[in-house]
């Protein structure tokens, strides 16, 4: 598969990520398969998807994870799956497929895409959940 980079000042930059077209990984083996080409999309604060009044109804796929929000304002198709605290799906009723095998593909640096694998002889005493 074919890994793109993004180059951004962490520090400066606004935390958001707006989709303005169809976004599709390309190849044969296209998706969510270990061989596969799966998209990935990580934003600080917000992901907007077809929210500009001139977009038209885009057709996405990935996995999508935003801190604040994710908005999917037209009747866009939307094959994957959104992990936000909100979502934001507009008045257009956007239709997302959600693809079972994702959560095994994800791609590198995406929450969840490495295993985490307890060593032997740990013994856990207590925990707690921050929220």
């Amino acid at each position: 598969g074919s890994t793109i980079f993004a180059k951004s000042n962490l520090t400066g930059g606004t935390g958001k990520i707006t989709i303005h077209n169809d976004i599709l990984p390309s190849g044969s083996n296209s998706f969510a398969i270990p061989a596969g080409e799966t998209l990935g999309f990580v934003a600080k604060d917000e992901i907007g998807i077809g929210t500009g009044k001139t977009d038209p109804h885009l057709r996405v796929a990935g996995a999508f994870f935003a801190e604040n929000k994710i908005r999917s304002t037209k009747q866009n198709i939307v094959a994957g799956t959104f992990v936000s605290n909100y979502l934001d799906m507009g008045t257009n009723n956007p239709t997302i497929i959600q693809v079972p095998d994702l959560a095994n593909n994800l791609p590198p640096g995406l929450p969840g895409s490495n295993k985490i694998t307890i060593p032997s002889g740990i013994k856990v005493i207590s925990w707690r959940e921050i929220l």
